[in-house]
């Protein structure tokens, strides 16, 4: 398989992200784009493990390590998965620098047809225009970019990381 990556859709539906018909950066673009909260609710990219035929990966034990967002393309969150240098993994939610953290996050993103919604400070809402440019920086360095704060979602994990780069 030479294609580096893979992409989920609503949890559920795995390909992969390929260059065929647009640039690997408009191809996620245009799926943050479909979100409509409703049908498309959900995008995840993940590396694809090395050596192993799509068909043949165990959806169980993967993705290990991802960037994913739910919402629609006006209004998403964008969370991220990281495999630490300790082996755990540990989940955190992207957001802008400067935010205010105190007190419960306060924003509600549906999804899925307003079944689901995932709480979150203002400062944790992106567009699509703005997530194409965080998830174009995953697809290639693996990291979200290092001016995003990462809040740990875990609830072993109350520290704010100020660097999106380093989990």
């Amino acid at each position: 398989m030479n294609d580096t990556h893979l992409v989920t859709t609503n949890g559920a539906s795995v390909g992969p992200l390929t260059s065929i018909s647009r640039p690997y950066a408009a191809q996620i673009r245009r799926f943050l784009d479909l979100l409509d909260g409703d049908t498309r609710w959900a995008f995840s990219l993940w590396r694809a493990p090395e050596g192993v035929h799509l068909m043949d990966i165990d959806l169980d034990r993967f993705p290990q390590a991802y960037l994913q967002s739910a919402g629609s393309a006006q209004a998403m969150v964008i969370e991220v998965r990281f495999i630490e240098d300790d082996g755990i993994a540990r989940r955190y939610a992207v957001g802008h620098p400067n935010g205010d953290y105190a007190g419960e996050p306060t924003v509600s993103i549906p999804y899925r047809s307003n079944e689901a919604a995932v709480r979150v400070y203002p400062s944790e809402v992106f567009d699509a225009a703005e997530a194409a440019d965080i998830y174009d920086h995953y697809f290639q360095t693996d990291r979200v970019p290092a001016d995003y704060v990462l809040r740990p979602l875990d609830p072993q994990h109350s520290t704010h990381h100020t660097q999106g780069s380093t989990p």
